[in-house]
């Protein structure tokens, strides 16, 4: 994988470069590449480059500039290619410049503020010797992560946090755990260890060598855009959501490969991406359960032939559908902790992920596609809009779009309940509360009013930094999400949230912006898939495994004092017989398995 590393300031015994080849080698890598390193003595940086990127074949790994006094080490892909180079005078050039050169280029010529400009997925260590100080920054939604740790005037950086920590000793954070197991992101600048600190998406953070600032950089216009229909903002997404798609398509081999389900998001980039790949297929995988394996008897929801549908409707896809639940779990729990350097979210999903990256690595595909942040921007479903049109007052508007609800099949009841959602207290999770050991308090969330600032507040806290690299360590695939465009992402910011339930449809703007490359199935489908909805088979199957790790969780004194073990036991030994109650299966799926995640990787890091 592309890995960052750098040492400034006063480091004791071990010079600089010496701890960025540390700092390196202990980054996990799926492919050995070389290691680029600068030293200047009181500084270094390092970095390993995993090209994914044709421009890569230019790159001379730690980027100068203004005569020396500029260094950077950056884990970048830069979207605005071409305008950058149009406003630096070096179109005729440009195929021979590497992104990180390119980057270079704009610093020089404007100084740190260029990093504002770059659309992407970056993450950038720089020194700055004209004034002696180190600058990190991220891209505004975090795709790429970038850690450092500050101790005793020295101050080391990294991709990835868990380098970090191998290098110090250092735990994991208490705090941060609790707040994964209560379903809420870490505290702002922390990661889950401790002592070990986060660049936030968005933000840039400025160390000398006795003072640092933190400044987030991404602050979107959020006023409302006006267009004169629906129509007209669906054809605006529509055709924003290509150059979204055709941005991330820049890469070195011919296909590509997407994550497919019966969904909207998955549907519009895997589609989208067919209408704009030119030359070379997409490897679609669609995640299915085994034959004879759904219905309402064991609650298993198979999206494999809406998937198929879509595939048959553009040449260029290769549909794959992978139906094995070889891996448990508790199979993730070991390798989740060597490449991700967290506790795995969303531990039954990582079974079908896991499986599909293997089959991408098997047809020598090196990108790969996926619609995470698709529920927030492209086809967010607008359900909240009457309540936010009452609670602003618009109160004509709020009954025209009742009205649109109750046309659209809702009853009195339920436009009732969206009219006044804002002003009621969000009800308890059905499945229960996280599993954390007693006298453990659940962190309370900070509420957030307005769909807008709710939706930039989880934006923000996303952060998926971590998820991408390490599937570029564990099986080189560079994973991009253009439901994550920063453009996406602000266009769908302002718009009115009405115009994503347009007549009072769900995700109404969706089903019109990709009605022409979906089909009619998807597009009027109003399910929800059930993803790996058979992980429960191949747990049972090694319920032992699960049943020695929570032993393992109980001996240790760190993990023991944060994760709930005699109800995880509980809940392994009363492992139910059938799973056609969602509610059952939401409750292993959203209480066992993150703890099972939470407890492994604290144990492991006080190993």
């Amino acid at each position: 994988m592309t890995a960052l590393a750098a040492a400034a300031f006063v480091c004791g015994p071990d010079a600089p470069v010496k701890l960025c080849e540390r700092l390196l080698a202990l980054q996990p890598v799926a492919r050995e590449v070389p290691a680029f390193l600068w030293d200047r003595g009181a500084v270094a940086l390092g970095r390993r480059l995993a090209a994914t990127l044709p421009e890569d074949a230019f790159d001379r790994g730690i980027a100068r500039g203004r005569g020396g006094a500029l260094a950077m080490a950056a884990d970048i892909r830069l979207d605005n290619r071409d305008d950058l180079a149009a406003a630096l005078g070096c179109v005729d050039t440009l195929g021979r410049l590497s992104d990180a050169a390119l980057a270079m280029s704009a610093i020089e010529r404007w100084g740190v503020a260029a990093i504002e400009g770059f659309l992407g997925d970056f993450a950038i260590v720089l020194w700055d010797g004209s004034h002696d100080r180190l600058i990190l920054a991220r891209d505004a939604l975090g795709a790429r992560p970038l850690h450092y740790r500050r101790t005793g005037g020295c101050v080391t950086v990294a991709s990835t946090a868990q380098a970090l920590a191998s290098a110090a000793g250092a735990r994991a954070d208490g705090i941060a755990t609790v707040h994964f197991l209560s379903g809420m992101a870490v505290p702002h600048g922390a990661s889950f260890f401790a002592g070990i600190e986060r660049v936030e998406p968005g933000e840039i953070v400025t160390i000398g060598a006795h003072s640092l600032d933190r400044s987030s950089y991404w602050n979107p216009d959020l006023s409302p855009s006006r267009f004169a229909s629906g129509g007209d903002a669906a054809e605006a997404l529509a055709a924003l959501f290509g150059e979204s798609v055709r941005a991330r398509l820049r890469r070195t081999a011919a296909d590509v490969a997407t994550h497919l389900s019966a969904g909207l998001d998955s549907g519009a980039v895997t589609a989208t991406a067919a209408r704009r790949i030119g030359d070379g297929s997409v490897h679609a995988f669609t995640a299915a359960p085994p034959e004879g394996m759904h219905g309402a008897d064991d609650g298993v929801d198979d999206e494999g032939p809406d998937a198929a549908k879509l595939a048959a409707m553009h040449p260029r896809i290769v549909h794959h559908r992978i139906a094995s639940p070889r891996r448990s779990p508790v199979d993730m729990l070991g390798p989740g902790f060597v490449l991700y350097g967290r506790p795995l979210t969303n531990l039954a999903n990582q079974t079908w992920l896991a499986e599909i990256n293997d089959r991408i690595r098997a047809q020598g595909v090196d990108v790969l596609l996926v619609g995470a942040m698709g529920n927030l921007t492209i086809s967010h479903s607008g359900s909240e809009a009457l309540g936010e049109l009452v609670r602003s007052g618009r109160i004509a508007r709020a009954i025209r779009h009742g009205a649109e609800l109750r046309a659209a099949g809702n009853s009195w009841r339920a436009v009732a309940g969206a009219a006044t959602r804002p002003f009621r207290n969000s009800p308890p999770q059905k499945w229960g509360p996280p599993l954390l050991a007693p006298g453990v308090s659940r962190p309370q969330a900070d509420a957030v009013l307005g769909s807008v600032a709710r939706r930039l507040a989880v934006a923000r806290r996303t952060d998926p930094g971590d998820f991408g690299k390490a599937v570029l360590a564990g099986w080189d695939i560079d994973m991009r999400d253009p439901t994550a465009d920063r453009r996406i992402v602000e266009f769908c910011l302002r718009l009115p949230v009405e115009r994503f339930a347009p007549g009072g449809v769900a995700r109404g703007l969706a089903r019109t912006a990709f009605a022409d490359c979906l089909p009619a199935s998807t597009i009027a489908s109003h399910r929800r898939g059930r993803q790996a909805g058979w992980w429960h088979v191949a747990a049972r199957e090694k319920l032992d495994r699960i049943r020695d790790e929570i032993e393992c969780i109980a001996a240790s004194t760190d993990a023991s004092a944060i994760v709930d073990v005699a109800t995880m036991r509980e809940m392994v030994a009363t492992w139910p017989g059938r799973w056609s109650d969602p509610q059952t299966e939401a409750r292993y799926r959203m209480r066992l398995l993150p703890a099972l995640a939470a407890g492994h990787f604290v144990r492991r890091c006080a190993a």
